[in-house]
């Protein structure tokens, strides 16, 4: 599970089989993600549009991971120009709730000797919303809405991902 404090792009973090996020270790790529002085990972910095896939380990890690991982660890690995088509892209548009718009956008390029992968994220949210109070202060007879302004989130995110071939080595 994700525990959220605030909306969309605000502070979360993993919770495996009931242990506390500073337990639970999170990999991009092999990096680990989680603050330096053991706390948890914040998710809400880890953009999934630019993920391939999401290994999670419940118990035991690969070693090369960790093995002091008590909670669990979660492995991201990003997405890469694996595509027959070296020069494909793709973009998306999604809107929803809370005034939450997400923009994305991929590009592959490369030749036989180089792939490459580019690839933007922009996540935004008011995560304002309209609350019904049933008995509101000023006249508890007449229900009201009653507007919950809360903090909003503006996230960017980059991957730039290659692999160059060079002269002389084998594939």
């Amino acid at each position: 599970t994700v525990q959220s404090i605030g909306g969309v792009g605000q502070y979360a973090s993993p919770l495996i089989r009931g242990s506390s996020g500073h337990q639970v270790l999170v990999y991009w790529d092999g990096l680990l993600v989680n603050a330096l002085n053991g706390g948890s990972a914040n998710l809400s910095n880890i953009s999934l549009q630019q993920a391939a896939q999401v290994d999670i380990y419940r118990s035991l890690a690969p070693v090369e991971l960790s093995a002091s991982a008590v909670g669990g660890v979660i492995q991201l690995h990003s997405r890469t120009n694996t595509s027959d088509n070296l020069d494909s892209g793709d973009a998306s548009l999604t809107y929803g709730s809370y005034g939450v718009a997400q923009y994305n956008l991929s590009q592959g390029f490369g030749s036989s000797q180089s792939r490459w992968l580019v690839s933007a994220d922009i996540l935004q949210a008011d995560n304002d919303f309209t609350y019904r109070e049933p008995q509101p202060v000023s006249n508890p007879q007449q229900p009201a809405d009653e507007p919950r302004y809360n903090n909003g989130s503006e996230q960017y995110h980059l991957l730039l991902k290659g692999v160059q071939q060079l002269p002389g080595s084998r594939a």
